[in-house]
């Protein structure tokens, strides 16, 4: 009797450990925004199913959450594809989420009329540790630039600080159609910076995963923006390769 009781515990032992939803912690980024939102989506999605347990975490961006997975602290992560490192094989991508454009804002009547304007200007470059702070540094380094200042404030804050004439550009990274932009824009008196394609291409050159975004016709030279991905990443040995499985069907049908 002893040794049947023993062995249905045993099972029973088992099964639970079968059954226990598998803890999940995603990096996303800042509270309200894209990343954190569209973290919160991709948990309450796996988390039907009842295999995982998934949580979104608020950090600063990209290149925190790159670091929040290399340090074991996460297993899942939003990330742009420029801050994912090209010439590592440790980083795993389960799905891009989501296709991004570079915004570049100066008030309407700034003397700024394309990105080589920029030089000596003060310039918004986002956050430390953000996406957004990777890809204005491998912008102003591909085309050249040297701001006179280069400041550190959140999104949230930046369309204040340029209306104020603290800044003289702002900079986010968002959908190309996302809501917030027209929001931006109707801040204060300001309009969007374009990209000359020849900008654009020599930027594409620094980053493989960067193509062009078209916001205008053809014939006009300041038409272009930066286009990126985001991508629903993880590290080695973080989840087993049933996990990443398991995520990647549980998100098929996640637009």
């Amino acid at each position: 009797m002893k040794i049947i009781f023993s062995a249905i515990v045993l099972v029973a032992m088992s099964y639970t450990a079968i059954a226990a939803p598998r803890p999940l912690n995603i990096a996303t980024g800042s509270v309200g925004w894209e990343y954190n939102k569209t973290g919160k989506e991709i948990c309450s999605k796996l988390n039907e199913n009842g295999r995982f347990q998934c949580k979104a975490i608020v950090t600063r961006g990209s290149l925190q959450n790159i670091e929040l997975l290399q340090d074991g602290k996460v297993n899942l992560a939003l990330s742009q594809s420029d801050m994912i490192p090209a010439d590592s094989v440790d980083f795993v991508s389960l799905k891009t989420v989501s296709r991004q454009a570079l915004f570049i804002f100066v008030r309407k009547d700034s003397d700024i009329h394309g990105i080589r304007d920029l030089m000596h200007k003060r310039i918004n470059t986002g956050p430390i540790g953000s996406g957004l702070r990777g890809t204005m540094d491998n912008v102003l380094k591909a085309t050249g630039i040297v701001p006179s200042q280069a400041t550190n404030v959140t999104a949230a804050q930046e369309a204040d600080l340029l209306c104020r004439n603290q800044t003289d550009a702002i900079s986010f990274i968002l959908e190309p159609d996302a809501p917030q932009v027209e929001q931006i824009e109707k801040t204060c008196l300001m309009r969007r910076l374009g990209f000359s394609r020849k900008t654009v291409e020599e930027v594409m050159r620094s980053n493989a995963t960067y193509y062009p975004i078209n916001f205008g016709s053809s014939d006009r030279k300041d038409a272009y923006a930066v286009g990126l991905y985001v991508d629903l990443i993880t590290y080695k040995d973080a989840l087993s390769s049933e996990d990443h499985q398991l995520i990647v069907d549980s998100l098929r049908k996640m637009p």
